[in-house]
């Protein structure tokens, strides 16, 4: 249910769908690589739009919750079909480096070859690149002397 709050057309939904999470995170009652696998499954199913989980991981959130959503990515590339990808899934992939780089870890090295595949494979995004200036944007913010809600 709370999957399906998270990218379910509604704002309101939404909305009350993350501050769930970052409660049940707090009271260290979710079961994260359920909600992660029941999110993925959705996505990669075309149940409802990229853009709306999206959404969500571009929230300032702490380093927790950073890494939960860097899981449903995981997950999402893991599921996606080369010849089926979801409308914007290369703004998933965009998210993935970013997060990474806010946690400042290295993308995993499987994924990283999973998402080079599907860019060499996928007719669809032949023409893929990450945006150059995606990434500085994200090393600004590694650097910078700002708080992004790290914790």
């Amino acid at each position: 249910y709370i999957a399906f709050c998270l990218i379910f057309d509604k704002k309101t939904s939404r909305t009350l769908a993350t501050e769930y999470i970052s409660m049940a995170f707090n009271m260290d009652f979710i079961n994260k690589d359920y909600l992660a696998e029941s999110l993925s499954d959705m996505l990669m199913s075309h149940f409802a739009p990229v853009d709306r989980l999206i959404e969500y991981f571009d929230q300032l959130n702490p380093d927790h919750i950073k890494s939960f959503q860097l899981l449903i990515i995981e997950k999402c590339i893991r599921k996606v079909k080369i010849d089926d990808l979801p409308i914007n899934f290369k703004k998933l992939v965009a998210s993935y480096y970013d997060i990474n780089n806010l946690l400042n870890k290295e993308p995993d090295n499987e994924i990283d070859l999973m998402i080079n595949t599907i860019k060499k494979q996928s007719r669809t995004f032949s023409y893929w690149s990450v945006d150059p200036t995606c990434i500085y944007l994200s090393f600004l913010a590694k650097n910078s002397s700002h708080s992004y809600g790290n914790n």
